[in-house]
């Protein structure tokens, strides 16, 4: 240290005090500079996942005989009677029709990956225009099974577009029934594991918020050993209508027109799903979706945005907080934290469902998190879509800042003033 002996009319006594941004001592943590660089972030698909890589082999074998109708299987295991046993019937201001149409290929996907399924749009007299869309995404990864296993593609997608090019208003409903086959029985039944526990379902309609978000399809009705399943999806995210009724009954039902009667399946099952038509205002649309196959379908359609906020301390070995804030979540929306080495989660670091909204409309999703040393870093929050929301963090000591003098209110005759290394008296 540099020492200066001063005899002063008045002598000063000056006081270094130190500013923000200083190193603290060694009994404090070590104070550190943090930026944050906010990244491109790179857009996922349109089939939300629950986490986790995809098995690209499609594991259910669809087909697409024409006129918005499908058969599907999965192996040697039926889930439909036959090829076209999955029947489309729209409902256009009254008049009932089984469109039609001719099914094309679907394009590939915005990555150029190519997609197994189809696409067909009715005209209704250049007014009413009608798009459906069927496509094998990804199931759902029980809890059962380790962390991490790829997800099957055994779930058959099955959207619908209506949308009303005219002037006017005009009632739009959409129906469609199937004749059910689950592995070797023609009469297969179901179950509602969430909503009706311990029950198999046989000869009943269930309506509104009575619709599951799923179905179990059961070869055999023992809930106990029910042989092969299969499942029906019906909540299919915020942009999707789900059924406004699902009836479960026999492919001997009768139907009154739109209306299928609803009784016990007596050995052949059917089930019909029901849109109900309602007014359609000019240059508007409604969006209806639900799943079939073996897996339980992801949800779909964009998530909600998320937003990234950090908090608490980056000094090595402290704890900071990443909060993410997601507005207007999808259902069954997830979020993983991807950390590289140098930084270790501590809570929250396996997959996190998107929680129902707070009061004000947005969900909340906590990690804490801890940094080991010094450096540069990249961390990723990953929707279960494929969305990447990334930031670059850079933690470097603290810069020293310049010192700053005050004049203390009592003083002596004569002190001595110790300088710090690089202070000079002006």
């Amino acid at each position: 240290m540099k020492a200066a002996s001063l005899t002063f009319g008045k002598l000063l006594m000056l006081t270094m005090v130190s500013l923000t941004m200083m190193v603290s001592s060694p009994a404090q943590s070590q104070q550190v500079k943090v930026q944050i660089q906010e990244e491109k972030t790179v857009e996922g698909a349109q089939v939300e996942s629950t986490g986790g890589p995809v098995d690209p082999q499609v594991v259910i074998n669809p087909s697409f005989p024409g006129s918005m109708s499908y058969g599907l299987s999965a192996g040697q295991a039926r889930l439909t009677f036959s090829s076209g046993s999955a029947r489309t019937m729209l409902s256009i201001d009254g008049q009932l029709t089984f469109p039609g149409v001719q099914q094309m290929p679907l394009p590939p996907d915005k990555k150029g990956k190519p997609r197994t399924g189809v696409q067909s749009t009715y005209t209704h007299q250049n007014k009413v225009v009608v798009t459906q869309i069927m496509e094998v995404v990804p199931g759902k990864v029980s809890d059962k099974v380790k962390p991490g296993t790829p997800r099957k593609m055994n779930a058959l997608l099955v959207r619908y577009l209506v949308e009303n090019k005219d002037t006017v208003a005009h009632n739009v409903g959409v129906r469609m029934r199937i004749d059910t086959y689950c592995g070797n029985n023609d009469g297969c039944l179901f179950a509602s594991p969430k909503t009706h526990k311990d029950q198999i379902l046989n000869g009943i309609e269930l309506k509104g918020k009575q619709v599951p978000d799923f179905l179990m399809i059961l070869e055999n009705p023992d809930l106990k050993n029910p042989g092969f399943t299969g499942h029906f999806t019906f909540r299919m995210g915020n942009k999707y209508e789900p059924p406004t009724r699902v009836a479960l009954t026999s492919h001997g039902a009768g139907e009154n027109g739109w209306e299928v009667q609803v009784i016990a399946a007596n050995g052949d099952s059917d089930v019909a799903f029901y849109w109900d038509p309602r007014p359609i205002p000019p240059g508007a649309k409604r969006e209806f979706a639900y799943a079939h196959g073996v897996g339980i379908a992801s949800t779909v359609g964009s998530e909600g945005p998320v937003q990234l906020l950090f908090g608490g301390s980056f000094a090595p070995n402290k704890l900071f907080t990443l909060t993410a804030l997601v507005e207007d979540r999808n259902e069954g929306q997830t979020l993983s934290l991807e950390l590289p080495p140098g930084m270790e989660c501590l809570e929250g670091c396996e997959t996190q469902p998107v929680p129902a909204p707070t009061d004000d409309g947005r969900s909340v999703v906590l990690w804490k998190v801890r940094v080991q040393k010094l450096g540069t870093y990249t961390l990723r929050v990953r929707t279960g879509n494929g969305t990447i929301y990334t930031r670059m963090i850079t933690i470097t000591p603290a810069p020293m800042q310049q010192s700053r003098l005050v004049i203390p209110e009592r003083l002596p005759r004569r002190g001595t003033l110790i300088l710090p290394p690089g202070q000079q008296l002006g």
